[in-house]
Formats: structure tokens, C-alpha cells, sequence
């Protein structure tokens, strides 16, 4: 007798975030909406967990300190020993005044060729008195 109307057909469900055919590991090849499809069916690829989010990426670790040199070996203290610094003509025989300059030339040109290596001078006085000392408490 009658016919029934034809049935209505169901509306197509609107797409999730995790619809994306790319958040799922089984279907990420493919792209649109897979789980379910736009025509409302599940892809088999639907079957997988939804694929991790991405690890954030560590943090880089600080650069390395620059490496020290260790300091260079040298010389820590220099100094030069004097041990006379005149003459006596009555004992000392034939020396002159300008052998003491002469010395005294070449003390300096030591001292500027060796720069800021040598500290100090060590002047220990006379070594040798013509008539020699008197003892250990001489003041010479």
C-alpha cells in the first residue's frame, strides 16, 4: 500500500584535529582526513595510536671553556753578583781609570741586551784588598 519514504541519508561527521590522516602512524602517507574519512568510513590505517607530538629538542649544551695555556717555562728571577767595583793604583799596578769605565760599558750593554730579565745586582764590595783584611769584622 504504501511506500515508505526513502531513508535520510546521515550526515557526513565533521573532522577532528586527530582526523588528520598525518597525526596517525598508520596513514601519515596520506593526506586529508582519514580517521575518520570525509565520507564518515575509518581507513584500516585507523587502527594505529595516533602518532607521538615531535620531542621538543634538547637544548644545545653550552660551549666548551676555552682551554687555558698552561704558563710558558722561564726564568723567575734573574740578577747579576758584582764583586769589585774600583781599582787602587798603588796595588793594582798598571790599571788605569778607563779600565773601570770599560767595565762599566760593558755591565750596561749586558743589562740592555738582556731587557727586563734581569731584576737586581747583588754588589758584594770589593773582593780582594792589596793589603788584604783584618778579620772577620774588618770593614773592608
Amino acid at each position: 500500500c504504501c511506500s515508505q519514504p526513502p531513508p535520510t541519508p546521515s550526515p557526513t561527521p565533521n573532522p577532528t584535529p586527530s582526523a588528520k590522516c598525518g597525526d596517525w602512524a598508520g596513514c601519515e602517507a596520506l593526506s586529508g582526513y582519514c580517521c575518520p574519512h570525509e565520507d564518515g568510513s575509518m581507513l584500516a590505517c585507523c587502527g594505529a595510536n595516533p602518532m607521538p607530538p615531535a620531542p621538543s629538542p634538547e637544548p644545545s649544551p653550552p660551549p666548551a671553556p676555552a682551554p687555558t695555556q698552561p704558563p710558558t717555562p722561564g726564568i723567575t728571577a734573574s740578577f747579576i753578583a758584582v764583586g769589585d767595583w774600583g781599582y787602587n793604583e798603588w796595588c793594582h799596578g798598571n790599571v788605569r781609570p778607563g779600565c773601570q769605565r770599560v767595565i762599566a760599558e760593558a755591565m750596561k750593554d749586558f743589562m740592555e741586551s738582556e731587557g727586563d730579565r734581569i731584576k737586581f745586582i747583588v754588589n758584594v764590595g770589593d773582593s780582594f784588598y792589596c793589603d788584604g783584611v783584618g778579620g772577620n769584622d774588618d770593614y773592608r
